[in-house]
């Protein structure tokens, strides 16, 4: 992920983006949690964080506006699936 601080504008941490690209692939918060080693209560402020840096509104806004901003792409979501064996 070396090049998440070329692409990252909205300020997301490297754990932020991770999060987002988790949530891309369909994962709910208690399955986040449990891949991020982290509770799920974590999980829903870290959330509020990233739609508010995203200027979000749920969920699929915040998928939607990765994608757009180049957030989220392909070689990001592979590496994803490879590090939480998804």
């Amino acid at each position: 992920m070396a090049d998440l601080e070329c692409i990252n504008k909205h300020s997301l941490t490297k754990r932020n983006i991770e999060q987002l690209a988790l949530v891309s692939l369909g994962l709910n918060n208690t399955e986040t949690a449990e891949k991020m080693f982290v509770s799920v209560h974590t999980i829903k402020k870290s959330l509020e964080v990233i739609y508010e840096k995203l200027n979000a509104s749920g969920r699929a806004n915040a998928v939607s506006r990765g994608l757009e901003y180049g957030i989220l792409n392909n070689a990001l979501l592979k590496e994803i699936k490879q590090k939480y064996g998804l």
